[in-house]
């Protein structure tokens, strides 16, 4: 069994390719197609999803949420009982609860898995989300009744939301030519990437991102909007730190009321506040909610027009508009689009299922490319017939010594942004001296370092000896570094550890962690 996971800020989901090689959603544990990113700590128990999302109100401290957006910070997210839970930690919970769900519902054993990132995810934060994949998988292989089932997996690829989303809308319709634009909205972060569909080939044209937009940003307006009219019309200040319960189920109340007037025929919705046993009427019409995410929606249309004018493109080269994500259901997002593009977004896929959709497609892709196994006979019946041609999402570079007195350092980018991958650089360095032990290698990525590594040396080289490190950037968007000495016919791979990232006592201590709770 191929199967794609969606680990989205606020909702995730998980789907599979079935017999004949179509994407299926698979239902949760309560029969539902995603679930809440949510997770509740209490000692040795963990509750994930609706359940979890329910107990934020009377124990928030024991709450987690919107994991995505520090995946890849070393402070811990939460801290329960003196134990410490990293965003990998957390994330791998939710995967392990997905993946439970997916062996509870599904007879065959899970051969391939592909998790999918924002764009705008860096080496550290797809490295971050890989280790929680992988953590959940160790923690499920600890289960004498599951661990066969996962035992065999044959990869773990990755793949950015817009361009699995783009992938099932090419599956679905069939189109075979043209301009798209991914419009993806989501729960906290909106990514657009427009990719020409020719000859087979999915290219990717350009990319762009906006780190804080999407629903837990329009909760948030909603949120504030009723706090403060609460104050105007009944004078309560509900900022003081006393109503911090009354605030938390403004949000929780906040999130339906703007599903509510996302739905076309509900104008108004009327929010009840409950303050000391007396409740407060707030009234929230459509006009007020659209002008309260304006803000949000026009910073999407700004990176879109931004995408096209260093692309010398226009709307109208645009020939369709793929909306993606829970929040471009909304009717405002809609109109905002048709307003800008001039013409009607496509409605051929359904937006909060589109990205695992997608997914599971990739790993159909990757798995051909293995060409083993009966996931393999069914990626061949899915018709998998297009090609992804993907670019760097950022650029890659070395810091080099600029002035060897101050010890300035310059970065010298060697992979730029919008590069094709698999992307692939050598750079040539010469031993300083004779005997030297070690090249101290420094990359960064959209100019921030993010790692540090002394390679090491073979014994005894003399000074002036020829050392090629080639950088590489792989199908998943993450870096490789190798080494070769032609000299001596030396050639070596190497991991580089990442700034941020777990070592690999850190994973197994993680993994032994989401293995020892219990899960529901």
């Amino acid at each position: 069994m191929l199967i794609g996971i969606d680990l989205g800020t606020t909702y995730s989901a998980v789907s599979y390719l079935d017999k004949k090689g179509n994407p299926q959603i698979i239902l949760n544990r309560e029969e539902e197609p995603t679930t809440p990113s949510v997770v509740y700590v209490d000692k040795d128990k963990v509750i994930v999803g609706k359940n979890a999302k329910e107990k934020a109100l009377n124990f928030p401290e024991k709450i987690c949420n919107c994991i995505k957006r520090i995946m890849g910070f070393r402070d811990a997210a939460l801290e329960q009982d003196n134990t410490k839970y990293t965003p990998e930690a957390l994330s791998a919970l939710i995967i392990r609860r997905m993946l439970e769900d997916v062996l509870a519902g599904q007879d065959e054993d899970i051969e391939g898995i592909v998790i999918t990132v924002p764009t705008y995810f860096d080496e550290i934060k797809r490295t971050a989300t890989k280790q929680a994949l992988e953590g959940a998988i160790e923690a499920i292989k600890t289960d004498k009744e599951l661990a066969g089932r996962v035992s065999d997996i044959a990869f773990i690829s990755m793949i950015d939301e817009p361009k699995a989303a783009a992938l099932y809308y090419c599956h679905k319709t069939e189109r075979k030519k043209g301009n798209v634009m991914i419009y993806d909205l989501g729960g906290g972060t909106f990514d657009a990437t427009l990719m020409e569909l020719s000859e087979g080939k999915l290219t990717v044209i350009a990319e762009g991102e906006e780190h804080e937009a999407g629903g837990i940003f329009f909760d948030e307006k909603i949120k504030k909007y009723v706090v403060d009219k609460v104050e105007e019309e009944y004078g309560i200040d509900l900022n003081k730190d006393k109503y911090g319960v009354e605030r938390a189920k403004i949000l929780l109340e906040a999130e339906e009321c703007k599903k509510q007037l996302s739905k076309p025929d509900i104008s108004t919705v009327n929010m009840t506040v409950s303050v000391k046993h007396k409740s407060y009427d707030i009234e929230i019409t459509r006009a007020c909610f659209e002008e309260l995410i304006e803000p949000y929606v026009f910073r999407t249309r700004d990176v879109m027009d931004d995408m096209l004018f260093y692309k010398d493109l226009q709307p109208s080269d645009v020939d369709e508009i793929v909306l993606v994500g829970g929040s471009s259901r909304i009717p405002y997002v809609r109109e905002s689009i048709k307003d800008f593009f001039g013409k009607e977004p496509s409605e051929a896929i359904d937006p909060d299922k589109a990205v695992s959709y997608g997914a599971a497609l990739y790993a159909g892709m990757r798995y051909q490319e293995l060409g083993i196994g009966e996931a393999s006979q069914i990626a061949e019946e899915a018709k998998i017939s297009l090609k992804l041609e993907d670019v760097c999402a950022h650029s890659i570079g070395l810091l080099i010594t600029k002035d060897a007195v101050t010890r300035e350092k310059e970065d010298y980018i060697l992979i730029q942004e919008n590069t094709p991958i698999v992307a692939e650089v050598e750079q040539e360095f010469v031993t300083a001296y004779a005997g030297q032990t070690y090249i101290k290698i420094e990359l960064t990525e959209a100019g921030n370092k993010f790692t540090e590594q002394n390679i090491k040396l073979p014994d005894s080289l003399p000074k002036g000896t020829k050392v090629r490190v080639r950088i590489r950037v792989n199908s998943d968007h993450l870096i490789e570094v190798g080494m070769k000495i032609p000299s001596i016919d030396f050639l070596k791979e190497y991991q580089v550890p990442r700034i941020n990232n777990l070592s690999e006592e850190q994973q197994r201590e993680m993994s032994g962690l989401v293995a020892s709770k219990i899960l529901e």
